[in-house]
């Protein structure tokens, strides 16, 4: 959709590479989490009730204004939380640029959260 409405990624194939490396991480975490949200859930209606909510992610984070552009009191919110340094990384990449710190931090938020979530898994499982 980006490339029909005109963006024109700069990115050689090692920043591909990297970038599609960070979305498929997310993915990972992303699904563990749903998974972990499963087996807490009482029902499956509530299971997809209490992950409906990480859908919003986004759109308190960078991914469609920069930081700058938000209120001040959400500023902090966005700059915090998982999907702000995943775009901006994927973003810079894409654009051939240098994501700096952004990638490494998206990539331990991807870690962080695959590790809780698979912990929580685990341990309810058997108990399921």
């Amino acid at each position: 959709m980006g490339l029909l409405l005109g963006f024109r990624p700069q990115a050689g194939p090692g920043e591909w590479i990297a970038a599609a490396g960070l979305v498929l991480a997310w993915i990972l975490a992303v699904t563990v989490v749903f998974a972990a949200i499963g087996l807490l859930a009482s029902s499956p209606e509530a299971a997809n009730g209490y992950g409906f909510a990480l859908l919003f992610l986004p759109y308190l984070s960078s991914a469609f204004v920069p930081l700058g552009t938000l209120p001040e009191w959400l500023q902090p919110i966005a700059a915090a939380q998982p999907v702000t340094p995943l775009t901006d990384a994927i973003r810079s990449l894409l654009m051939g640029q240098d994501p700096g710190a952004q990638a490494g931090f998206a990539l331990l938020w991807c870690v962080g959260i695959v590790v809780l979530g698979g912990l929580v898994a685990v341990w309810r499982f058997p108990r399921r």
